[in-house]
């Protein structure tokens, strides 16, 4: 378990975030898997020409985290 200062501190600096990129994680186990999209939701920090925050996820499994992602590149190796 993150001590409550030090999970503050990371959803603060998650939403300070432009782009939240997420490398080989399910994001399946919590507080961890909701971080990314701290920064989707934050009106801190820069948007895109579209005004949208981006969230990136790298995985060769799914996750169940995709239904909140705006565009969805299957890969395939």
């Amino acid at each position: 378990m993150f001590e409550p200062d030090i999970l503050a501190a990371a959803v603060e600096k998650s939403k300070e975030g432009d782009l939240s990129l997420c490398l080989g994680s399910k994001l399946v186990v919590t507080p961890a898997c909701d971080m990314p999209f701290y920064t989707k939701k934050s009106t801190k920090g820069t948007r895109d020409a579209q005004g949208i925050k981006k969230v990136a996820i790298c995985n060769l499994q799914q996750t169940p985290k995709v239904q909140y992602l705006f565009f969805l590149q299957p890969m395939e190796f």
